[in-house]
């Protein structure tokens, strides 16, 4: 996130926040023991993450 705002890169701000907020809803789904929708967030912040990490190199 701090690269992304640093370098001016909305996109790369929005899809590392979004990776964060859906790794911080993944950790509440495993408290309250609901495995799919666990692996489903973690998933979905894997995929943001790396979508960060593409805007910001390209």
């Amino acid at each position: 996130m701090a690269a992304g705002l640093s370098f001016g890169r909305r996109s790369t701000f929005f899809f590392a926040l979004g990776g964060a907020t859906a790794a911080w809803i993944s950790g509440n789904a495993l408290l309250l023991d609901r495995p799919r929708i666990y692996a489903l967030f973690v998933g979905i912040a894997a995929l943001m993450l790396i979508a960060s990490t593409i805007a910001l190199v390209t």
